[in-house]
């Protein structure tokens, strides 16, 4: 399997897992806590595969950002990608603590529910920024490869 099929796979998991724990609001899981927990969890994993894939580009972005050699377009991605990257891992650590609250029924956690509640928010947010940065890249992944006649 290619690095692109790869690549391919796991944004799409990620972004349906990612949609899917949202639900938790919605009447049609009956705000299942169990549910959320598995689908953010397997969020949470798939968003470690993609970093750990496209560590590369991010280890060479943030070298050629400290010598000043980026556009402003791609600094813009990086500091997108560096946020996100913040972003998401408090709301995972936060999700993780809230959940260990609540599975030894000592309660919600309000502080730590808030703090994931308020970085998932923004994580959509910046998903949505992240995405639009990188449709081209996105577009490239679905069409098809032209052969010479």
């Amino acid at each position: 399997m290619t690095l692109r099929t790869k690549r391919i796979i796991v944004d799409i998991l990620m972004m349906i897992f990612f949609i899917l724990s949202f639900e938790i609001r919605w009447a049609f899981f009956g705000g299942n806590l169990l549910f959320h927990i598995t689908v953010g969890s397997v969020t949470a994993v798939l968003f470690f595969i993609h970093v750990w894939i496209n560590r590369q580009w991010l280890a060479s972005v943030g070298k050629a950002s400290r010598a000043g050699k980026l556009t402003k377009k791609t600094k813009r991605q990086y500091r997108i990608d560096m946020a996100l990257i913040a972003v998401w891992s408090i709301n995972i650590l936060t999700g993780l603590v809230a959940m260990a609250y609540s599975i030894a029924g000592l309660g919600l956690a309000n502080g730590f529910r808030s703090i994931h509640s308020l970085t998932a928010t923004l994580g959509l947010v910046l998903v949505i920024v992240h995405i639009v940065q990188h449709m081209g890249q996105i577009k490239s992944y679905f069409r098809r490869k032209r052969v010479a006649q």
